[in-house]
């Protein structure tokens, strides 16, 4: 490999081992950026994601390996994995069936992981400590909303990916991802490349999807009925619970009043 295409420019990869130690850093910093995701760790798509994880040090040496030292490549991957809890993800061969980056019955999912959640409900009933006992609720709500935010994400993916005809009718409704413009010469470039386009759309459609935020549930309700699903129930009482989950999640179990969230075991139930 001569050269890198970093910051939508090729850079060759003697001018890479010419440069000083910092701007080494930053170049495979931003490359890593552009070709691969970071998902949080608190993220309800780190169930989604976790089997695409990459090693940072693996793929830095691939691309930047003998131009770079191994030392810097390891510096700069240790700095990330230390900072950030999270998963660096790769979605692969652009070519790859769509279908498969999703699982083939999310529902499923959702109720294997419900059942789960169910049978720790019943074991809550060995505690004697009422702080104990609040906790240990507290993480069964805060699990139980990541739990339907994982479904809804696998829920909403396969939807836009259905066909490419529900993507275009979501392209042309959402805001938080701007495709590319074609022109001419890449019709003349023949099927081959029109596929490769749209491959590469699909690829940025889907890493901005992910990036954006499901907590807001009116969101993600008008997120669905631009590929024509409607809800039909109370949005205040998922808001309500949304609430909750932050202050267990954000606020160490209190209210944006310093009062503590009480949780029953009826809420639990429901």
């Amino acid at each position: 490999m001569s050269s890198i295409e970093i910051d939508g420019r090729y850079v060759f990869m003697d001018e890479i081992a010419d440069m000083d130690r910092n701007d080494q850093l930053d170049r495979m910093d931003v490359w890593l950026n552009e070709n691969y995701t970071y998902v949080e760790s608190t993220s309800p798509l780190m169930s989604l994601m976790n089997s695409e994880k990459i090693s940072l040090f693996d793929v830095l040496k691939d691309a930047f390996h003998p131009w770079i030292h191994e030392d810097v490549i390891r510096e700069l991957a240790e700095e990330l994995e230390y900072h950030n809890s999270g998963i660096w993800v790769s979605f692969g061969d652009p070519f790859e069936p769509w279908d498969m980056k999703v699982p083939k019955n999310p529902y499923e999912q959702f109720i294997e992981s419900m059942d789960r959640i169910d049978e720790l409900v019943e074991s809550q009933q060995t505690f004697r400590s009422h702080s104990i006992q609040q906790h240990f609720r507290g993480l069964i709500h805060s699990s139980v909303y990541t739990t339907l935010e994982t479904f809804t994400v696998e829920i909403f993916l396969k939807r836009v990916f259905s066909s490419d005809s529900v993507m275009g009718r979501y392209l042309a409704k959402q805001k938080h991802y701007a495709p590319p413009k074609f022109d001419i010469h890449d019709l003349l470039n023949g099927d081959g490349h029109i596929v490769c386009c749209i491959d590469g759309v699909k690829r940025d459609l889907m890493s901005s999807i992910l990036k954006l935020s499901w907590h807001k549930i009116e969101e993600v309700f008008n997120r669905f009925m631009m590929v024509d699903i409607k809800f039909e129930f109370d949005l205040s009482k998922m808001d309500s619970i949304a609430g909750t989950r932050h202050d267990i999640v954000h606020r160490n179990g209190v209210n944006g009043e310093g009062i503590p969230t009480y949780i029953s075991g009826d809420e639990l139930n429901n």
